[in-house]
């Protein structure tokens, strides 16, 4: 973080972290207790990444896990999509690719992703489109990385309805969790306020984290709508199972598909409606907004 030729000192000490905050603007940072400097010099440093670019763990978490996944993903989201975070270099983030790319390099790999069809009521209708958009593009790429081997399904919430969802999980191999109010989108990992929580379960049990693993299946069975005892714990099994059942049609499931993309979505609709929160707004699309929410189109 640069500020006028001031760099933050993010190798520098705690005591050098006080007085670049003192200089920027002037900001009093009592000293810490005796040995909390280091927990001092953490929570300075990651304010200073939060004012400069944003705060991204949850993305640096999935990312990271999805690169390791071996076995089976299983993830639920009111969203998801492939769109890049960051400007460029290390700095970028593409969670939902990094899996797509683990799929094509892990041949045993199983992912079942549970995702609504529709967004939350009473969505813009421009919001709707982006968002549609950007999903079929995200299940199109995750099923062609692993063809037999990704699920994708959406509950039913009754006659004509779809389950909608407004919190995320996501358990991998069940030894990772993620779990939080965090859509898996660019602008939910970037730009929307949320919180969660990424948690290893290390009570281990033929291989699986005990407490993830029933997590699983506890989301599954109430999922799908059976005993918790039928959901198969093979990645394999339960891929096949889901997806016979979205082939041949249940009343588990909802007959309903993603809106019809109409206009085609542009780059800058995704900039609008799904925001990079590394980036500074752009005038340009702060002007489209604000022409839309002339007109009404913002909340149709």
């Amino acid at each position: 973080m640069i500020d006028g030729g001031h760099p933050y000192p993010f190798d520098g000490t705690a005591a050098e972290a006080r007085t670049w905050y003192a200089d920027h603007p002037s900001i009093t940072i009592p000293a810490p207790a005796a040995g909390r400097e280091a927990a001092q010099q953490r929570a300075l440093s990651r304010r200073a990444l939060a004012a400069a670019r944003g705060l991204q763990e949850g993305a640096v978490a999935l990312a990271a896990a999805f690169a390791r996944a071996e076995d089976l993903v299983y993830l639920e989201s009111p969203a998801l999509d492939l769109l890049t975070i960051g400007d460029g270099g290390d700095d970028i983030l593409k969670p939902i690719q990094v899996l797509a790319d683990r799929l094509t390099a892990q041949k045993a790999l199983r992912v079942v992703i549970c995702v609504p069809v529709d967004g939350f009521v009473g969505a813009p209708k421009d919001f709707t489109r982006v968002r549609a958009d950007a999903q079929k593009a995200a299940q199109i790429a995750l099923e062609a990385a692993g063809p037999g081997r990704v699920a994708i399904f959406c509950p039913s919430a009754g006659a004509g309805r779809s389950l909608r969802l407004a919190t995320t999980t996501v358990i991998v191999d069940d030894v990772f969790g993620f779990i939080g109010s965090t859509a898996l989108s660019r602008r939910g990992l970037s730009f929307d306020s949320s919180l969660a929580v990424a948690v290893f379960d290390e009570a281990n049990a033929r291989g699986r984290g005990q407490a993830l693993a029933q997590l699983r299946r506890a989301l599954l069975a109430a999922r799908l709508g059976l005993p918790t005892n039928l959901v198969p714990d093979d990645g394999a099994q339960l891929v096949k199972a889901i997806t016979q059942l979205v082939t041949r049609g249940s009343g588990r499931l909802t007959t309903a598909t993603l809106p019809v993309i109409d206009p085609p979505v542009t780059d800058s609709d995704r900039a609008l409606w799904d925001r990079d929160g590394t980036k500074a707004p752009n005038p340009a699309d702060l002007a489209a907004w604000l022409a839309q929410l002339g007109t009404g189109n913002v909340l149709n």
